[in-house]
């Protein structure tokens, strides 16, 4: 194989690892979320039809350009999320926001259903393993604070080592 087609096909790979590991998944937990939300809202009856197809479709295009982003940082480095104008950069951070968000809705469901579910049935072993899933997500929430507050004091640059001069500490 020739030299010059590793880039192109490093770059194809890439892309298409990313959606196909993140466009599904992160429709999937946006039209979940909005569910939860829509029930709890008393509106679930209004996510039928049309309006439950054009979610959907919304939530897969979302799920693409969350890949889509996944994959231009891990070819370009984190700098990727700091290009274009101000609503640009404005619309895409609000919309990785959201998408975390909405991970956090879910998991905070599955994490209460099987919690009353272990008190239910008296299955001590699920309440543990909910505490280091809980443990867990706390230590991801403070590893990114401080990722976070060096990044606000540090310029990015376009090497793409951000994570590891992060883990350094």
């Amino acid at each position: 194989m020739a030299s010059s087609n590793r880039p192109l096909l490093t770059t194809a790979a890439v892309w298409f690892g990313a959606f196909l590991l993140f466009t599904l998944p992160t429709a999937s937990v946006l039209v979940y979320s909005v569910e939860l939300l829509a029930g709890a809202a008393g509106a679930a009856s209004l996510l039928t039809g049309t309006a439950a197809n054009a979610l959907h479709f919304a939530a897969v295009i979302v799920g693409a350009q969350v890949a889509s982003d996944i994959a231009a940082v891990r070819l370009h480095g984190f700098a990727y999320l700091h290009q274009g104008r101000r609503g640009l950069r404005l619309a895409r951070h609000l919309l990785h926001v959201l998408v975390a968000l909405a991970t956090l809705l879910v998991v905070g469901s599955l994490l209460v259903a099987i919690t009353q579910w272990s008190l239910d049935t008296g299955n001590t072993v699920y309440l543990v393993f909910i505490g280091a899933v809980v443990l867990a997500l706390c230590w991801v929430a403070l590893r990114t604070v401080r990722a976070f507050r060096q990044g606000l004091h540090e310029p990015i640059g376009t090497d793409g080592d951000w994570l590891a001069a992060t883990s350094k500490k």
